[in-house]
């Protein structure tokens, strides 16, 4: 018991391969991003952020059929029902290529429009737009059912693989090529995601032949509604400072914030790494009715402990970060990098608050963050004529929801402790 306990709940391998990947994975989105900022300079830069932002939030439809998909069959596989994961997978591979065309269409009608605002003159980037919309949606079916399975090396490797092609594609297209910055780099990045799709297809080639048993969906409808709160409110708040960012500041400012905030996003989903692995463990303890506390609170910790080193260590070099990276056209952005380091890193933890509630029911963490996303937008909106408000606006939403989502935590522990324990001991 203690042994299990003291390896992460038996799940330290998988923990630390994906983690590992995830550190690797982030190296790779440092190196492309190291290579654009250099190759661009802040203006130019700051489009390319822009676009990524945009492509970043086009996951929302993908993410919310995801983790519908993730919490059903993490529970089915609990209850060994290979028959019915099957069936979802291929209904989830329909339903997906559905919303896939729709988003395209969607988005090449918005695409002028979105580059009007955005101040990019590149027409070959609204078809770039309107593909990315329907090839996001590929990934779904498959990326979700391969976490909600478990199987974490070949996700693992996913999770390396479409950084580094999609890092290979944009020097292959910007600096062999010879394509222009933007465009190579955004292209780059559909290829890279797309090729890393298929890896996640063929690990899963035998559940795609499994005979298939169709289950009642009913409750999808239902669960759906928390999932689309929380992956539209986490989609816009850690984007939506770029794209305001590029709006309504001077190009040069724009890019010197684009710099710092994709920097962040690279802390942002490295501890977000740990709810690959815990997620499927929560839904699944909750059907087993098995207690989370343990786990939860050291996923807690070991986010804390990764995002506090990187967050003190940009506070301390803030200019040998951005001069390594970035070069020293960027240096001027030293005295907001620290702040928007610290806002992703709590935006990490505040995430993984969220992923838990998603995965245990628990729909106050949802409430939380949609509140604090809603206030962050209005700051961002009435305070953003120079960088470090927008900078302060990003943080003061992230410290407000994880500091509700914590306290939030310990009461529901605390509360529901004992009948936690009963049922472990039953068990």
């Amino acid at each position: 018991m203690d042994r299990k306990r003291f390896s992460f709940e038996g799940l330290a391998r998988p923990a630390m391969i994906i983690f590992a990947a995830a550190v690797l994975g982030g190296f790779f989105n440092y190196l492309f991003q190291s290579y654009m900022g250099r190759t661009l300079g802040p203006d130019e830069y700051s489009q390319l952020a822009s676009l990524l932002s945009i492509f970043y939030m086009l996951t929302i439809p993908s993410t919310l059929i995801g983790t519908t998909v993730l919490f059903y069959v993490s529970r089915l596989k609990a209850e060994e029902k290979d028959g019915e994961i099957a069936w979802l997978m291929r209904r989830n591979l329909r339903l997906c290529l559905l919303v896939g065309v729709v988003m395209g269409l969607a988005m090449l009608l918005l695409s002028p429009f979105l580059l009007e605002f955005l101040d990019i003159d590149q027409p070959v980037l609204a078809a770039m737009l309107a593909a990315g919309a329907f090839l996001l949606m590929l990934g779904t079916p498959v990326h979700s059912t391969t976490q909600a399975l478990q199987r974490f090396n070949r996700l693992a490797v996913y999770e390396v693989l479409n950084p580094l092609l999609k890092f290979s594609f944009g020097i292959l297209l910007v600096g062999i090529i010879g394509w222009s910055v933007a465009a190579g780099a955004f292209a780059g990045v559909l290829i890279g995601t797309v090729l890393a799709f298929l890896w996640l297809y063929l690990g899963l080639k035998d559940y795609w032949g499994k005979e298939r048993k169709p289950f009642a969906t009913k409750g999808m409808a239902a669960y759906t509604v928390p999932v689309a709160i929380s992956t539209i409110s986490f989609m816009v708040i850690t984007n939506i400072d770029n794209l305001l960012a590029r709006g309504f500041l001077d190009p040069t400012e724009a890019g010197l914030y684009s710099a710092c905030s994709m920097l962040g996003k690279i802390v942002l989903w490295m501890p977000l790494a740990i709810t690959t692995v815990t997620f499927p463990r929560f839904s699944g303890a909750k059907v087993k009715g098995q207690s989370t506390k343990s786990l939860i609170h050291k996923s807690v910790l070991i986010t804390v402990a990764f995002s506090g080193a990187i967050t003190l260590f940009c506070f301390l070099f803030p200019d040998f970060v951005l001069r390594l990276t970035f070069g020293d056209e960027f240096l001027d952005a030293a005295d907001i990098l620290p702040v928007v380091i610290l806002a992703f890193s709590l935006f990490g933890l505040a995430t993984m608050f969220q992923r838990y509630g998603l995965a245990t029911g628990k729909w106050a963490f949802i409430i939380i963050y949609a509140v604090f996303t809603v206030v962050g937008f209005c700051l961002i909106l009435l305070f953003h004529d120079t960088t470090m408000q927008i900078a302060l606006g990003m943080l003061a939403t992230s410290a407000g929801i994880s500091i509700v989502s914590l306290i939030y935590l310990e009461l529901k522990l605390k509360e529901e402790g004992p009948a936690y324990s009963n049922n472990r001991k039953e068990g």
